[in-house]
């Protein structure tokens, strides 16, 4: 895919974010607990977050997401998650094969952005270069490969991390992002 990191975070949201010195915060995480042997992870999602394509976050989405991962050079971010099961529309547990402490740092990476099911299967392997369809700050509105990208602002956009202070929209409407 040709959408880099930088570009992800605009376009995708994370289950957690990490802030400038090495902490892990919530981000599409509202609430979040794990067993004392590490080996179950219960996720509460934020409500009321819809991707660009107007289609809901829900558990259903972590439970077709997470095993998007098997077989991919990122494999190893999910590996440890031996399933993910689905308690109500807004609650998920991710059982674990074993322990993994990198799990959430993971969460937060932009390998992890998370994008909207239904675009997903319908754009195939043009998903991230044609188009590229989360819930971030930002919608992608035209890509060029090596020349530039036109992003604009999520007008939707209510669910920020507390890392920002905007919880709501960007401030910047439009932005042209011109490799160089």
């Amino acid at each position: 895919a040709y959408v880099t990191r930088n570009h992800a975070y605009m376009i995708y949201d994370t289950l957690f974010s990490e802030d400038a010195k090495g902490n892990i915060q919530a981000q599409m995480v509202q609430s979040y607990t794990t067993a004392k042997d590490g080996k179950t992870w219960t996720f509460k999602l934020r409500r009321g977050v819809k991707f660009h394509d107007g289609e809901p976050f829900n558990a259903k989405v972590i439970e077709w997401w997470i095993p998007k991962f098997k077989g991919t050079e990122n494999a190893f971010m999910t590996e440890a998650i031996d399933k993910v099961v689905i308690v109500d529309d807004h609650t998920v547990k991710f059982l674990m094969k074993n322990p993994d402490p990198s799990m959430l740092l993971n969460m937060a990476t932009s390998f992890m952005g998370i994008p909207s099911p239904k675009s997903y299967e319908a754009l195939g392997d043009k998903f991230g270069v044609t188009a590229a369809v989360g819930s971030g700050p930002f919608k992608l509105a035209s890509f060029a490969v090596g020349q530039q990208t036109k992003l604009v602002r999520n007008e939707d956009y209510r669910w920020a991390s507390a890392l920002s202070k905007n919880q709501g929209p960007a401030k910047i409407k439009n932005l042209t992002l011109r490799e160089i």
